[in-house]
């Protein structure tokens, strides 16, 4: 009715809210989306080679995704978490495309790093076991 908004999320699945509840919306079809890659590479690896090869090689993608509207761009070192330096790609979409093209520049980067032998870290557990006397 005229008191209640319906929301569609991506999932299909519908919201109802009353019009008075509706504070924070986020309207996605109007402007370009922006896709958000955010991938850690080991600490001994070279900061400066991993931006130059994928500053290189990432702009390849956009022949095979007419979704993308400008070249990915590399943005440097995000944060420096406990296991990974941690950096960001960022690229233009057309309106709601970004999540597949997400999907497909995450796969494309681990591929590349792969490629040129710089390492993705993940996490390891080390067991130590008492020696027996």
């Amino acid at each position: 009715g005229l008191k209640t908004t319906k929301v569609k999320n991506w999932k299909g699945e519908i919201r109802i809210m009353n019009n008075g509840d509706v504070t924070n919306l986020i309207q996605f079809s109007k402007d370009l989306s922006v896709a958000v890659i955010d991938f850690g590479i080991a600490y001994h690896e070279d900061v400066q080679k991993t931006t130059e090869v994928l500053t290189l090689e990432l702009p390849k993608i956009r022949n095979e995704f007419p979704e993308i509207v400008e070249d990915p761009k590399v943005l440097g070192v995000i944060n420096l978490n406990n296991s990974s330096v941690d950096m960001r790609v960022i690229c233009k979409t057309l309106n709601e495309q970004h999540y597949g093209v997400e999907r497909a520049i995450r796969q494309r980067i681990k591929l590349i790093l792969d490629e040129h032998g710089i390492e993705i870290p993940f996490p390891q557990v080390v067991v130590h076991q008492p020696k027996k006397s």
